[in-house]
Protein backbone atom coordinates (compact mmCIF):
# COMPACT_ATOMS: atom_id res chain seq x y z
CA UNK A 1 0.00 0.00 0.00
CA UNK A 2 1.35 3.38 -1.18
CA UNK A 3 1.15 6.12 1.56
CA UNK A 4 0.33 9.36 0.31
CA UNK A 5 2.64 12.12 0.26
CA UNK A 6 0.91 14.82 2.90
CA UNK A 7 2.46 17.83 1.30
CA UNK A 8 1.24 20.10 3.70
CA UNK A 9 2.02 18.48 6.77
CA UNK A 10 5.55 17.82 6.00
CA UNK A 11 6.08 21.17 4.43
CA UNK A 12 4.97 22.90 8.24
CA UNK A 13 7.35 19.81 9.73
CA UNK A 14 10.26 20.97 7.39
CA UNK A 15 9.47 24.58 7.79
CA UNK A 16 9.62 23.97 11.54
CA UNK A 17 13.02 22.20 10.84
CA UNK A 18 14.30 25.00 8.77
CA UNK A 19 13.34 27.59 11.29
CA UNK A 20 15.12 25.97 14.06
CA UNK A 21 17.88 25.31 11.80
CA UNK A 22 17.72 28.65 10.77
CA UNK A 23 17.73 30.36 14.04
CA UNK A 24 20.57 28.30 16.01
CA UNK A 25 22.66 29.34 13.28
CA UNK A 26 21.97 32.92 13.61
CA UNK A 27 22.55 32.73 17.02
CA UNK A 28 25.92 30.81 16.84
CA UNK A 29 27.00 32.99 14.21
CA UNK A 30 26.12 36.19 17.00
CA UNK A 31 28.08 34.06 19.17
CA UNK A 32 30.87 33.91 17.16
CA UNK A 33 30.81 37.66 15.90
CA UNK A 34 30.57 39.84 18.73
CA UNK A 35 33.56 42.08 19.60
CA UNK A 36 35.51 41.26 22.63
CA UNK A 37 35.88 44.61 24.47
CA UNK A 38 39.29 45.69 25.17
CA UNK A 39 40.54 46.54 29.36
CA UNK A 40 40.23 49.91 30.27
CA UNK A 41 43.15 52.23 29.76
CA UNK A 42 45.22 53.16 32.94
CA UNK A 43 44.62 56.70 34.30
CA UNK A 44 48.05 58.62 35.54
CA UNK A 45 46.69 61.00 38.00
CA UNK A 46 50.21 61.93 39.41
CA UNK A 47 50.02 66.16 39.40
CA UNK A 48 52.50 67.75 36.31
CA UNK A 49 54.04 71.04 36.21
CA UNK A 50 55.33 73.08 32.80
CA UNK A 51 58.82 73.98 32.26
CA UNK A 52 59.02 77.81 32.01
CA UNK A 53 61.44 80.01 30.75
CA UNK A 54 62.72 83.11 32.91
CA UNK A 55 64.60 84.27 35.55
CA UNK A 56 65.77 82.69 38.62
CA UNK A 57 67.58 84.31 41.54
CA UNK A 58 68.55 83.61 44.88
CA UNK A 59 67.65 85.93 47.95
CA UNK A 60 67.36 86.05 51.54
CA UNK A 61 64.12 87.70 52.89
CA UNK A 62 64.40 90.20 56.33
CA UNK A 63 61.59 91.88 58.25
CA UNK A 64 61.11 95.58 57.89
CA UNK A 65 59.15 98.32 59.05
CA UNK A 66 57.78 100.79 57.44
CA UNK A 67 58.10 104.41 58.55
CA UNK A 68 59.46 107.74 58.25
CA UNK A 69 63.51 107.22 58.15
CA UNK A 70 65.55 107.99 60.72
CA UNK A 71 65.30 110.98 63.36
CA UNK A 72 67.80 113.66 63.87
CA UNK A 73 67.75 116.35 66.46
CA UNK A 74 67.46 120.05 66.06
CA UNK A 75 68.91 121.81 68.53
CA UNK A 76 67.93 126.02 70.03
CA UNK A 77 70.33 128.70 68.94
CA UNK A 78 72.26 128.82 72.64
CA UNK A 79 70.26 131.85 73.99
CA UNK A 80 66.46 133.06 74.67
CA UNK A 81 63.73 130.70 76.09
CA UNK A 82 61.75 128.69 74.33
CA UNK A 83 58.22 130.14 73.68
CA UNK A 84 56.17 127.73 71.22
CA UNK A 85 56.65 124.22 70.57
CA UNK A 86 54.89 121.89 67.46
CA UNK A 87 52.76 118.77 67.57
CA UNK A 88 54.34 115.73 66.99
CA UNK A 89 53.40 114.56 63.14
CA UNK A 90 53.64 118.00 62.19
CA UNK A 91 54.61 118.90 58.74
CA UNK A 92 57.21 122.09 58.06
CA UNK A 93 57.32 123.15 54.50
CA UNK A 94 59.41 126.06 52.83
CA UNK A 95 58.98 129.12 54.95
CA UNK A 96 57.13 127.47 57.66
CA UNK A 97 58.23 127.78 61.62
CA UNK A 98 59.23 124.64 63.53
CA UNK A 99 59.46 126.59 66.63
CA UNK A 100 59.48 130.16 68.74
CA UNK A 101 62.58 131.17 70.64
CA UNK A 102 61.58 134.71 72.61
CA UNK A 103 58.59 134.67 70.50
CA UNK A 104 60.20 134.97 67.36
CA UNK A 105 60.20 132.24 64.69
CA UNK A 106 62.72 129.60 64.10
CA UNK A 107 62.14 129.13 60.47
CA UNK A 108 62.66 126.50 58.00
CA UNK A 109 64.60 126.92 54.34
CA UNK A 110 64.90 124.41 51.80
CA UNK A 111 69.15 124.36 50.61
CA UNK A 112 71.78 122.03 51.55
CA UNK A 113 74.28 125.05 52.91
CA UNK A 114 73.97 125.99 56.38
CA UNK A 115 73.79 129.72 56.95
CA UNK A 116 76.95 130.43 59.59
CA UNK A 117 77.24 133.85 59.62
CA UNK A 118 75.15 137.53 59.74
CA UNK A 119 74.26 138.67 56.50
CA UNK A 120 73.57 141.54 55.78
CA UNK A 121 74.16 144.90 53.34
CA UNK A 122 76.87 146.39 55.83
CA UNK A 123 79.20 143.16 54.86
CA UNK A 124 82.52 143.00 56.77
CA UNK A 125 85.06 145.87 56.46
CA UNK A 126 87.74 144.42 53.66
CA UNK A 127 91.17 146.19 55.26
CA UNK A 128 90.75 147.41 58.30
CA UNK A 129 89.85 151.16 59.26
CA UNK A 130 92.59 152.27 56.71
CA UNK A 131 96.34 152.57 57.01
CA UNK A 132 98.74 154.19 59.99
CA UNK A 133 102.07 153.21 58.65
CA UNK A 134 104.06 152.82 56.30
CA UNK A 135 103.78 152.09 52.88
CA UNK A 136 102.55 155.05 50.16
CA UNK A 137 99.77 155.80 51.74
CA UNK A 138 100.04 159.22 50.90
CA UNK A 139 102.33 161.81 52.60
CA UNK A 140 105.78 160.70 54.09
CA UNK A 141 106.47 158.89 57.23
CA UNK A 142 109.91 159.18 57.38
CA UNK A 143 112.72 161.46 55.93
CA UNK A 144 110.42 164.07 54.17
CA UNK A 145 109.00 167.34 55.87
CA UNK A 146 105.18 167.52 56.71
CA UNK A 147 103.34 170.83 58.01
CA UNK A 148 102.47 171.16 61.40
CA UNK A 149 100.76 174.29 61.55
CA UNK A 150 101.46 177.68 62.20
CA UNK A 151 104.61 176.62 64.37
CA UNK A 152 106.77 176.42 61.23
CA UNK A 153 108.52 173.45 62.67
CA UNK A 154 108.78 170.12 60.67
CA UNK A 155 108.41 166.71 61.20
CA UNK A 156 112.28 166.27 61.15
CA UNK A 157 113.32 169.10 63.71
CA UNK A 158 115.81 168.41 65.87
CA UNK A 159 114.06 170.29 68.73
CA UNK A 160 112.84 167.92 71.11
CA UNK A 161 110.17 169.84 71.86
CA UNK A 162 108.31 169.97 68.44
CA UNK A 163 105.52 167.37 68.02
CA UNK A 164 106.02 164.56 65.69
CA UNK A 165 104.98 164.83 62.31
CA UNK A 166 101.50 163.27 61.91
CA UNK A 167 101.17 160.87 58.47
CA UNK A 168 97.40 161.75 56.34
CA UNK A 169 95.12 158.80 57.15
CA UNK A 170 93.82 157.17 54.26
CA UNK A 171 89.87 156.61 54.06
CA UNK A 172 88.29 153.03 55.43
CA UNK A 173 87.69 151.54 52.82
CA UNK A 174 83.84 150.57 52.56
CA UNK A 175 82.60 146.94 53.95
CA UNK A 176 81.89 144.67 50.99
CA UNK A 177 78.41 143.02 51.12
CA UNK A 178 78.53 139.20 51.66
CA UNK A 179 78.71 136.61 49.11
CA UNK A 180 78.65 132.82 49.00
CA UNK A 181 77.14 129.60 48.94
CA UNK A 182 74.68 130.97 51.89
CA UNK A 183 73.49 134.27 50.49
CA UNK A 184 72.38 132.26 47.64
CA UNK A 185 70.36 130.29 49.98
CA UNK A 186 68.58 133.13 51.57
CA UNK A 187 68.06 134.60 48.13
CA UNK A 188 66.24 131.18 46.48
CA UNK A 189 64.21 130.67 49.39
CA UNK A 190 62.29 134.31 49.44
CA UNK A 191 61.87 134.03 45.54
CA UNK A 192 59.84 130.56 46.07
CA UNK A 193 58.30 132.13 48.62
CA UNK A 194 57.16 134.75 45.99
CA UNK A 195 59.17 137.74 47.34
CA UNK A 196 61.31 139.60 44.10
CA UNK A 197 65.10 139.88 45.02
CA UNK A 198 66.41 141.44 42.05
CA UNK A 199 68.67 140.45 39.36
CA UNK A 200 70.71 137.37 41.21
CA UNK A 201 74.50 136.15 39.38
CA UNK A 202 77.32 134.11 40.38
CA UNK A 203 75.54 130.73 40.09
CA UNK A 204 75.90 129.14 44.14
CA UNK A 205 78.03 131.69 44.69
CA UNK A 206 75.52 135.20 44.99
CA UNK A 207 75.93 138.54 46.42
CA UNK A 208 73.78 140.58 48.61
CA UNK A 209 72.32 143.09 47.15
CA UNK A 210 70.29 145.80 48.17
CA UNK A 211 67.24 144.29 46.40
CA UNK A 212 68.19 140.83 48.78
CA UNK A 213 67.80 142.99 51.51
CA UNK A 214 64.64 144.74 50.68
CA UNK A 215 63.06 141.49 49.63
CA UNK A 216 64.18 140.04 53.62
CA UNK A 217 62.41 143.26 54.78
CA UNK A 218 59.43 142.27 53.17
CA UNK A 219 59.67 138.97 54.90
CA UNK A 220 60.66 140.59 58.43
CA UNK A 221 56.90 142.39 58.07
CA UNK A 222 54.82 139.52 57.73
CA UNK A 223 56.10 137.80 59.71
CA UNK A 224 55.55 140.55 62.41
CA UNK A 225 59.49 141.11 63.41
CA UNK A 226 61.75 144.35 63.13
CA UNK A 227 62.75 145.11 59.32
CA UNK A 228 65.94 144.94 59.76
CA UNK A 229 67.16 143.61 56.62
CA UNK A 230 69.57 141.12 58.39
CA UNK A 231 69.41 137.98 58.26
CA UNK A 232 70.27 135.63 61.50
CA UNK A 233 71.67 132.02 61.70
CA UNK A 234 70.04 131.07 64.52
CA UNK A 235 66.87 131.63 63.54
CA UNK A 236 66.83 129.78 60.32
CA UNK A 237 67.15 125.78 60.13
CA UNK A 238 68.01 124.71 56.46
CA UNK A 239 67.36 120.90 55.02
CA UNK A 240 67.52 119.46 51.64
CA UNK A 241 63.33 119.43 52.07
CA UNK A 242 59.85 119.19 54.21
CA UNK A 243 60.65 117.75 57.34
CA UNK A 244 58.11 116.00 59.72
CA UNK A 245 58.61 116.79 63.49
CA UNK A 246 58.80 113.16 65.23
CA UNK A 247 59.17 113.98 68.74
CA UNK A 248 59.42 116.78 71.22
CA UNK A 249 62.54 116.92 73.14
CA UNK A 250 61.83 120.11 75.25
CA UNK A 251 59.14 122.12 76.97
CA UNK A 252 57.44 125.34 76.49
CA UNK A 253 60.00 127.73 79.07
CA UNK A 254 63.25 126.09 78.75
CA UNK A 255 66.30 127.51 77.51
CA UNK A 256 66.87 127.28 73.85
CA UNK A 257 70.24 125.42 74.47
CA UNK A 258 69.82 121.83 73.95
CA UNK A 259 67.76 119.66 72.13
CA UNK A 260 64.45 120.94 71.45
CA UNK A 261 62.81 118.36 68.90
CA UNK A 262 63.68 115.51 66.47
CA UNK A 263 62.66 115.64 62.81
CA UNK A 264 62.41 113.08 59.81
CA UNK A 265 61.83 113.17 56.15
CA UNK A 266 58.07 113.64 54.86
CA UNK A 267 58.52 110.98 53.43
CA UNK A 268 57.51 107.24 54.10
CA UNK A 269 60.86 104.60 53.30
CA UNK A 270 61.49 100.85 54.17
CA UNK A 271 63.94 100.10 56.90
CA UNK A 272 65.89 96.86 57.28
CA UNK A 273 68.35 96.12 59.63
CA UNK A 274 70.84 93.70 58.62
CA UNK A 275 73.23 91.30 60.21
CA UNK A 276 76.44 93.20 59.55
CA UNK A 277 77.86 89.74 58.10
CA UNK A 278 75.70 89.44 55.85
CA UNK A 279 75.20 93.07 53.92
CA UNK A 280 78.47 92.18 52.02
CA UNK A 281 76.38 92.21 48.50
CA UNK A 282 73.71 95.52 49.68
CA UNK A 283 74.80 98.13 47.89
CA UNK A 284 72.99 101.85 47.52
CA UNK A 285 71.52 101.94 44.05
CA UNK A 286 70.47 98.59 44.00
CA UNK A 287 66.36 97.34 43.64
CA UNK A 288 65.33 94.69 46.19
CA UNK A 289 61.46 93.51 46.06
CA UNK A 290 58.91 94.46 49.02
CA UNK A 291 56.02 92.52 50.43
CA UNK A 292 54.06 94.82 52.35
CA UNK A 293 51.93 94.04 55.18
CA UNK A 294 48.62 93.47 52.77
CA UNK A 295 50.46 90.93 50.41
CA UNK A 296 51.01 93.70 47.55
CA UNK A 297 54.54 94.23 46.41
CA UNK A 298 56.64 96.92 45.19
CA UNK A 299 60.20 97.12 44.07
CA UNK A 300 62.51 99.88 46.68
CA UNK A 301 66.02 101.56 46.17
CA UNK A 302 68.35 100.98 48.51
CA UNK A 303 69.24 104.78 49.21
CA UNK A 304 71.91 104.48 52.29
CA UNK A 305 73.01 102.40 54.45
CA UNK A 306 73.78 103.19 58.67
CA UNK A 307 76.34 101.17 60.44
CA UNK A 308 76.08 100.88 64.12
CA UNK A 309 77.72 103.05 66.29
CA UNK A 310 81.10 101.91 67.47
CA UNK A 311 80.90 99.88 70.26
CA UNK A 312 77.22 99.60 70.02
CA UNK A 313 76.16 96.01 69.19
CA UNK A 314 73.34 95.93 72.36
CA UNK A 315 75.26 92.62 73.42
CA UNK A 316 74.11 91.03 69.89
CA UNK A 317 75.35 90.85 66.54
CA UNK A 318 76.17 94.21 65.00
CA UNK A 319 73.39 94.86 62.35
CA UNK A 320 73.42 97.76 59.68
CA UNK A 321 70.22 99.37 58.73
CA UNK A 322 69.02 99.58 55.31
CA UNK A 323 66.93 102.24 53.95
CA UNK A 324 64.74 101.66 50.74
CA UNK A 325 62.63 104.43 49.16
CA UNK A 326 60.37 103.61 46.31
CA UNK A 327 58.99 105.60 43.57
CA UNK A 328 56.25 107.84 43.85
CA UNK A 329 53.51 105.95 42.09
CA UNK A 330 54.37 103.38 44.99
CA UNK A 331 53.66 106.21 47.76
CA UNK A 332 50.14 105.77 48.10
CA UNK A 333 50.91 101.78 48.89
CA UNK A 334 53.19 102.72 51.41
CA UNK A 335 50.86 105.36 52.72
CA UNK A 336 48.05 102.97 52.87
CA UNK A 337 49.95 99.97 54.36
CA UNK A 338 50.38 102.42 57.64
CA UNK A 339 53.42 101.96 59.72
CA UNK A 340 54.54 98.31 60.08
CA UNK A 341 55.68 95.17 59.24
CA UNK A 342 56.64 94.59 55.52
CA UNK A 343 59.27 92.01 54.29
CA UNK A 344 62.54 92.36 51.58
CA UNK A 345 64.31 90.35 49.61
CA UNK A 346 67.90 90.74 49.10
CA UNK A 347 68.69 89.54 45.51
CA UNK A 348 72.40 87.45 44.97
CA UNK A 349 73.09 85.55 41.66
CA UNK A 350 70.93 85.87 39.46
CA UNK A 351 70.68 84.01 35.97
CA UNK A 352 67.85 85.30 33.59
CA UNK A 353 65.86 83.74 30.51
CA UNK A 354 66.29 80.05 31.80
CA UNK A 355 64.22 76.83 31.80
CA UNK A 356 62.87 76.16 35.51
CA UNK A 357 60.38 73.77 37.00
CA UNK A 358 59.42 72.84 40.58
CA UNK A 359 62.10 71.05 42.61
CA UNK A 360 59.54 68.55 42.88
CA UNK A 361 59.98 67.21 39.55
CA UNK A 362 63.65 66.60 40.22
CA UNK A 363 64.05 62.83 39.93
CA UNK A 364 67.55 61.05 41.10
CA UNK A 365 68.61 58.13 38.89
CA UNK A 366 71.34 55.82 39.04
CA UNK A 367 74.74 57.28 39.79
CA UNK A 368 73.13 60.20 41.69
CA UNK A 369 72.17 61.48 38.44
CA UNK A 370 69.07 64.36 37.84
CA UNK A 371 66.22 63.66 35.49
CA UNK A 372 62.39 64.94 34.66
CA UNK A 373 59.90 62.48 34.22
CA UNK A 374 56.98 63.05 31.35
CA UNK A 375 53.52 61.63 31.62
CA UNK A 376 53.90 59.34 29.46
CA UNK A 377 56.73 57.92 31.87
CA UNK A 378 60.16 58.65 29.81
CA UNK A 379 62.59 60.01 31.81
CA UNK A 380 64.75 62.66 30.80
CA UNK A 381 68.30 63.38 31.94
CA UNK A 382 69.14 67.18 33.25
CA UNK A 383 71.87 69.41 34.52
CA UNK A 384 70.47 71.79 37.41
CA UNK A 385 71.67 75.41 38.04
CA UNK A 386 70.25 77.53 40.61
CA UNK A 387 67.92 76.52 43.30
CA UNK A 388 65.32 79.57 44.57
CA UNK A 389 61.76 79.75 46.03
CA UNK A 390 60.93 75.77 45.32
CA UNK A 391 62.26 76.18 41.95
CA UNK A 392 65.34 74.80 39.78
CA UNK A 393 67.03 75.86 36.54
CA UNK A 394 67.30 73.02 34.30
CA UNK A 395 69.04 72.18 31.04
CA UNK A 396 69.30 69.03 28.73
CA UNK A 397 68.49 67.53 25.59
CA UNK A 398 64.54 67.10 25.42
CA UNK A 399 63.76 69.75 28.06
CA UNK A 400 62.02 72.72 26.03
CA UNK A 401 59.87 75.50 27.03
CA UNK A 402 55.96 74.20 27.70
CA UNK A 403 56.78 70.68 28.72
CA UNK A 404 54.55 69.12 31.06
CA UNK A 405 56.51 66.70 33.80
CA UNK A 406 55.73 65.11 36.80
CA UNK A 407 56.03 66.35 40.13
CA UNK A 408 55.53 64.86 43.18
CA UNK A 409 52.71 65.56 45.36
Amino acid sequence: MTRRFRPGKRTLWISGIAVVLVGTATTGLALTLAPTAPPPAKVDHRPTATVTRGDIATGTDYPATIDFGAAHPVTGPGTGIITLLPAAGTVINQGDQLYRVNDEPVTLLIGTTPLYRELSLAGTPSGGGGTTGGGSSGGTTGGGTANTGDSGNTGNSDDPSAPPATPPQTPPTPPRPPHGKDVAVVADNLAALGYTVGPQRGGEDRVFTPALSAAIKRWQKKQGLDQTGIISPERFLVNPGPLRINAISARVGDPASGPVLTVTDTTRVITVPVPAGSAGGIAVGAQAPVTLPDGSTLTGTISALQNPPAGDSGGGTPSITVTLTTEAADAEKLTAAGTGGARVRFIGQTHPGVLIVPVTALITVQGGAQAIETPAGKLIAVTTGLFADGNVEISGDGVTEGLRVVVAS
